[in-house]
């Protein structure tokens, strides 16, 4: 049985990087390519090597295609299709492994020892054989006397994995927790010991967004750690930690002006507010808590903004939500020097953690508005797709993957959307 043959039967093919020229292939590379998408399922990536890797797609024409950087201790999950390969690579690009999705979500880590190590796919119980490797990582960054309360608690967590977005099914965060980080520290108005955990988990519902929740901890009598609150937070690899009086700031990485959604470099503070009704999240780039140099989302006109809302609200059932500004496309689609609309389902995130109940296992909806004076009217309300992305031109081509990963596009041709 040859190599490719053994990547099709679903074994992991490796090859060592450190004799490649910078961009070098993996022998087995040559000649592969994805095929039409039919079966859906999905690949978790998990980086336990100490620099960053580089995941990515081989299209249907054999090239790759970029889509992640995961930095070390960190996890990135993948909508995918049976038939479509992946290639992770270190920063210079030389090729470290390929790997081909199974029926079921796959979990992958990869630990630099030349081989990558496959993690048990998704459990459907808590404990024993059940947690899976990738549950079981996240603890090498938690460490101290509160290291065992963020444990109970993550273990003992459930999160939102209803399909149908009406949050009727639940399912243990072990199952999809990607990595922890653990601070201490003291307020200076209370004798207690503080701590923080950050914890991220992928999406149990599918797509590949990442969420990054916030435990606060504190200190009793004897000393041992039990859970104050826990609320949704953004801003990854939380850093410069600060214990304040009633609150808790940090660091984090954001998404920057015109940077893709894989790879973040912007940084921003954020603040967890402690008070006696709970913990509370504040983004300190909005209202007037703005700080000089955070990265802002572009500025939208009104019509764009009040759609915007109405599309989160109808996608979350009232519940409220948000939307990756990677999701929003504010230009001149049809060539009058006005800017139209695109507001894509792929990027809502309703509050709770659940996705937009237009995506379904595949592809969301696709909302493109053009202009007409001040009003924005909708042009396309039929579209299903995901990874949109508009080219440049006066009268630019819209572009899409539609159901199983076939690629997409129209443009405007006077009248409509063709």
């Amino acid at each position: 049985m040859n190599r490719t043959r053994l990547m099709f039967t679903l074994i992991l093919a490796v090859c060592p990087s450190l004799a490649l020229a910078a961009g070098a292939h993996c022998p087995e590379e040559t000649g592969l390519r994805s095929t039409e998408g039919a079966v859906s399922t999905s690949i978790t990536f998990t980086n336990l090597m100490p620099i960053t890797l580089r995941i990515y797609w081989i299209n249907y024409e054999g090239r790759r295609h970029f889509y992640a950087a995961v930095r070390p201790h960190q996890s990135y999950h993948q909508q995918t299709y049976l038939t479509h390969p992946w290639v992770l690579t270190n920063e210079n690009e030389d090729c470290l492994a390929i790997y081909m999705p199974t029926r079921e979500p796959r979990r992958v880590s990869i630990d630099g020892k030349g081989e990558t190590a496959p993690l048990a796919p998704q459990s459907k119980t808590v404990g024993g054989n059940a947690a899976s490797a990738a549950a079981q990582n996240y603890k090498s960054n938690i460490k101290g006397p509160a290291a065992p309360a963020v444990e109970r608690y993550i273990e003992t967590s459930r999160i939102d994995c209803d399909m149908s977005g009406k949050g009727a099914k639940t399912c243990p965060l072990t199952d999809f927790v990607g990595g922890a980080t653990l601070f201490y520290g003291k307020m200076p108005d209370d004798p207690a010991d503080y701590a923080v955990a950050f914890v991220t988990h992928e999406s149990a519902v599918g797509g590949n967004a990442v969420y990054q929740i916030a435990i606060v901890l504190k200190a009793g009598p004897e000393g041992a750690f039990a859970p104050f609150g826990q609320t949704e937070t953004i801003g990854t690899e939380p850093r410069d930690v600060r214990f304040e009086s009633g609150a808790i700031s940090y660091t984090g990485t954001v998404l920057g002006p015109g940077e893709p959604r894989c790879c973040p470099t912007a940084k921003a503070t954020f603040r967890l507010l402690i008070s006696a009704a709970g913990l509370r999240f504040v983004d300190l780039r909005q209202g007037d808590g703005t700080e000089a140099g955070a990265s802002q989302p572009a500025a939208r006109s009104k019509a764009a903004d009040y759609l915007i809302r109405e599309q989160i609200s109808d996608a979350c059932e009232r519940r409220g939500g948000r939307i990756d500004p990677a999701a929003v496309i504010e230009r001149d689609l049809t060539g009058d020097g006005k800017a139209d609309l695109i507001i894509s389902h792929e990027g809502i995130t309703c509050t709770g953690g659940g996705r937009s109940s237009a995506c379904g296992m595949q592809v969301c909806s696709v909302m493109i508005y053009v202009r007409e004076g001040p009003l924005l009217k909708l042009a396309v309300g039929d579209l299903l797709g995901m990874m949109v992305t508009v080219d440049a031109g006066r009268i630019p081509t819209v572009r899409w993957r539609g159901h199983g990963g076939s690629p997409r596009a129209m443009r405007w041709n006077g009248g409509a959307f063709r």
